[in-house]
């Protein structure tokens, strides 16, 4: 094959590449918009970090994320996750020592978490947010 049949067929190649991408993008990528009704979650950054009650200055930092029942509900808990990182860092200050190194204490502290965050959403916007499940993703105590 010539130097100008190859040319050609690179140029007929980087065309049809280009029109894909292009028509790629125009689409939204091929991932869909709409809410496919499964359970989201919504991870927490940065890591939360506090001080908590001990006879010595300790801290904790917890990597949270929240199962909240589908993606329009994504939204309202990233529209209140200042309020959201309030909360949880007071309740983390607010825990004894035995409470955090203890798994049984963590899961404790999950099960309030929980239950307390759906109660203040549901305050702060009237209705549930529906907040499934509060999981560490990470637990660190020093």
């Amino acid at each position: 094959m010539s130097t100008a049949g190859r040319i050609v067929i690179q140029l007929i190649f980087l065309i049809a590449t280009f029109a894909t991408t292009t028509f790629s993008f125009a689409s939204g990528g091929g991932e869909s918009k709409e809410d496919d009704g499964k359970p989201k979650f919504v991870e927490i950054k940065p890591a939360l970090v506090s001080n908590f009650v001990a006879d010595k200055i300790r801290f904790v930092k917890a990597d949270v994320a929240l199962k909240v029942k589908d993606a329009a509900h994504v939204e309202i808990i990233q529209t209140q996750m200042p309020l959201i990182k309030h909360h949880l860092l007071l309740m983390l200050a607010s825990q004894q020592e035995d409470t955090l190194v203890t798994p049984e204490g963590q899961a404790a502290i999950k099960v309030q978490a929980l239950e307390e965050l759906n109660t203040l959403l549901e305050e702060e916007l009237g209705k549930s947010p529906e907040i499934l499940e509060v999981l560490f993703t990470g637990f660190l105590v020093e």
